[in-house]
């Protein structure tokens, strides 16, 4: 990573940094003008580890004698804890000696995630005849993201499946259901929300875990996502609002477990897409009850992300929501809401479910909400940005095993309660 880059906006192990530094590079008084050390051209890593605490690390990486013997930290908080390591406190604006060291890391502490926090720290170089003092460099926290708002889903009476001849076999035959009220959230999770669960120990924090979810996780040396660190279709910190994708039914699991709240049943998926009865008025459900989108009627690429769908991002997924009627890169959307409200139930990324993938009719009490195996094959809902639009209706049923790791499949959250 370069240095004393102006502006510029890092990435580092999760946590936005806004570095923005001045040439202020100095020598000593008496000892004329020679030419200052190329501060520069040294270079620095800045590491960010959870969202409780910031280590900053320098690493003396050229090819010169020059030795860096002095960094100041400042930080504006006094409620901060700073620390040098090795073990060695200091304050607020105090200079921390580190003779003939390579590399000197900072640690504060106590940072508070629902805060941002203002530092700045620089180094001092010197040898036998001369000497620095690097530019400060000054970096903002971001505060830890927050959970997707949940909507309201009434309960009440709602048709799931199809007739013969309007979906696929798997989606008939078509059934009245009645589900309570409940929960689920605004828009599919993202890679910042799903980064949160990382950095607080959700992959190493056992209670969080099903008996299998954690024996598979354990043995196959499960720490992220499948493709977090290739950055694969956008899955990673380089897309912070983009939805997670990657993820094993038990990690979809473990990470609504760590949020407080649990993975929605197929039931309960479909009267969130599709609406229930009371829509349309009346004392039972009728045939203007059987939406075939979220929305209503058929769309095209300008209702939801799709194979093909001509979105600014094709391929890959959008941002969660995008289909708001924003414009981007020239592109319309339509606001394409489900009927209470909720985004991106047709397309984007595919979304577990805690029902197993067992055949109509659909009944409460056969087993099918029962906790998965490995192997097991679950329901996962709303299609992707790798189908086709006919596979994002809402009654489209498709089937995962547990332990599978598709990068189309995400995770959205539900609740009983708000």
């Amino acid at each position: 990573m370069p240095t004393y880059l102006r502006r510029i906006l890092l990435l580092t192990m999760g946590m936005w940094i806004l570095a923005s530094c001045s040439n202020d590079s100095t020598t000593k008084p008496d000892e004329g003008e020679p030419d200052p050390i190329p501060v520069e051209k040294k270079e620095f890593e800045v590491r960010v580890e959870g969202w409780n605490y910031v280590a900053l690390t320098w690493t003396h990486k050229d090819d010169s004698t020059h030795v860096p013997m002095v960094i100041e930290v400042r930080v504006a908080d006094d409620s901060l804890d700073v620390h040098q390591w090795p073990d060695h406190p200091v304050g607020s604006d105090t200079v921390i000696r580190n003779l003939l060291a390579d590399s000197l890391t900072v640690f504060i502490y106590n940072l508070d995630p629902s805060h941002t926090y203002v530092a700045s720290w620089r180094i001092f170089y010197e040898d036998s005849t001369r000497s620095a003092i690097g530019p400060w460099v000054v970096f903002e926290t971001a505060a830890a993201p927050e959970l997707s708002p949940l909507v309201e889903i009434p309960g009440g009476s709602f048709v799931v499946g199809s007739d013969p001849g309007e979906g696929a076999a798997g989606e008939m035959p078509e059934t009245t259901l009645v589900v309570e009220t409940f929960y689920m959230e605004r828009t599919e999770v993202t890679n910042a929300q799903y980064w949160r669960f990382m950095t607080e120990y959700g992959y190493h924090t056992r209670v969080l875990w099903s008996d299998e979810g954690w024996d598979w996780k354990t043995t196959e040396e499960i720490t992220a996502p499948k493709g977090w660190e290739t950055g694969t279709n956008r899955i990673g910190l380089l897309w912070p609002d983009h939805p997670v994708a990657g993820l094993s039914f038990f990690e979809a699991e473990a990470y609504a477990q760590w949020a407080g709240r649990r993975l929605p049943t197929e039931a309960e998926w479909e009267k969130a897409a599709r609406g229930g009865c009371e829509l349309s008025g009346g004392n039972g459900c009728d045939v203007g009850d059987e939406r075939s989108y979220p929305w209503g009627a058929a769309g095209s690429g300008d209702h939801f992300n799709h194979y093909h769908s001509g979105d600014p991002y094709e391929p890959g997924t959008t941002p969660v929501g995008f289909y708001d009627g924003r414009v981007a890169g020239g592109f319309q959307t339509i606001d394409s809401p489900g009927p209470y409200g909720v985004y991106d139930l047709a397309g984007n990324v595919a979304e577990w479910t805690k029902s197993r993938m067992w055949e109509y009719p659909y009944r409460y009490w056969d087993g099918r909400e029962d906790p998965g195996v490995v192997g097991t094959v679950m329901a996962v809902r709303g299609g992707s940005w790798v189908t086709y639009a006919s596979e994002c209706r809402c009654a489209f049923r498709s089937g995962m095993a547990t332990d599978d790791r598709n990068l189309f499949n995400g995770v959205r959250c539900a609740s009983s309660h708000r």
